[in-house]
């Protein structure tokens, strides 16, 4: 049973070390050992120790805790994305924002620190993004802080976890590809040790094997930048494979399907004429391309607002226990698709097994710089 009588001085004298050790190894900040961190958290465990909240009342306001690759720095465009999606519904249950970024989790077992505004509980509750370290999700769950995350598996983290399902909307983009005449396909993924990453690509692999086409590994490019520049790498991996390229492909996100785009228009092919493009998250500049981008609109700003959802009801000390909520995603059809190129083989026949011919080397025709733009905004002349 907890004990609130239990003090720091009380732990750091049976250990045999200061107070201020004791405060970092139950914090789970550096600065000490595995092992004598360990030690000191079993202690405090047993002797029912549980840290003295600095407020009595609610402090109408929450943590949103973004796992970067590099702490102090978001590193993608979702994550800038979310945390204004996430202050302004904040802001609509008057809840004031602590923004942090923490170390996103890795193979290391090293714990890292966790903001102050969390151990000095000047916050309600946390919402968590970004597949933050797990040592900051074990140090909320002992300290008994709502949480709620948007991302991750309520198995892993223990929380309520809110994801997009891609599945129909995956289904839906196949099968038009499908109808089309695409029989070869390529899909480039991010890192797939996110949830939602691997959970695309299984989608992938099962819409396309109910239409009677098994995906190449050849033709699956994985743990690529999520960004511009990764979607640079994976046109240029396709195109320096000596194989058939594919007809169509299928982005992790917006930004990887435009630097795709824009690589293989200088190599010479156009979108759609040569290959079909399907991004995911249906920014704002993906209709004012030319072609527009066909995309997955994953509805991120219901997701945000479900995952605040369930953290009030934590908050206000409802029974919650730990599950995963899907926010079914909608695909946007767009110019980027059409039909496959002439010459592609039908019925998956082929020399890479999902089988269509190259189309013609970049250097047979020119390049045509209008195909790839964005278009002039409304009213511009």
């Amino acid at each position: 049973m907890a004990n609130e009588s239990v003090t720091l001085r009380q732990i750091a004298r049976k250990v045999g070390v200061s107070v201020g050790t004791v405060s970092r190894a139950l914090a789970g900040e550096n600065g000490v050992s595995d092992r004598r961190a360990h030690a000191i958290q079993d202690l405090a465990k047993q002797m029912g120790y549980r840290p003295q909240p600095l407020r009595r009342q609610r402090a109408g306001a929450i943590a949103v805790l973004v796992g970067t690759s590099e702490s102090g720095h978001p590193d993608e465009d979702w994550s800038q994305r979310l945390i204004v999606l996430a202050t302004r519904a904040s802001a609509e249950l008057s809840w004031h924002v602590h923004l942090e970024f923490v170390s996103r989790n890795d193979d290391s077992r090293r714990a890292v620190a966790v903001p102050t505004v969390v151990r000095e509980n000047r916050v309600d509750g946390v919402l968590l993004a970004g597949d933050p370290h797990s040592s900051i999700i074990e140090y909320l769950h002992r300290h008994e802080i709502p949480m709620a995350m948007v991302g991750g598996r309520a198995e892993k983290t223990g929380c309520v976890c809110v994801n997009p399902d891609r599945e129909q909307a995956v289904r839906t983009a196949i099968h038009r590809l499908f109808e089309l005449g695409h029989r070869c396909f390529g899909v480039v993924l991010s890192d797939r040790r996110y949830p939602s990453t691997e959970a695309f690509y299984q989608n992938c692999r099962q819409s396309l094997a109910d239409h009677g086409i098994e995906l190449s590994p050849r033709q699956v490019l994985e743990n690529l930048q999520p960004n511009l520049g990764g979607g640079v790498i994976a046109a240029r991996r396709y195109l320096a494979a000596g194989e058939p390229l594919p007809t169509a492909m299928l982005f992790t996100n917006d930004w990887m399907a435009l630097g795709a785009m824009m690589t293989l228009l200088e190599a010479g092919f156009r979108v759609p004429r040569d290959v079909s493009i399907i991004g995911q998250d249906n920014l704002p500049w993906c209709n004012q391309m030319e072609p527009a981008l066909c995309s997955m609109d994953n509805r991120e700003e219901r997701m945000v607002r479900e995952a605040l959802v369930w953290l009030r009801r934590r908050i206000e000390g409802s029974p919650c226990e730990p599950h995963d909520v899907t926010v079914h995603s909608e695909l946007v059809w767009r110019g980027s698709c059409g039909p496959a190129p002439r010459g592609s083989a039908p019925n998956g026949a082929g020399p890479n097994g999902a089988g269509v011919t190259s189309p013609a080397p970049a250097k047979s025709r020119q390049a045509d710089p209008s195909s790839i733009s964005l278009a002039s905004p409304p009213g511009a002349s």
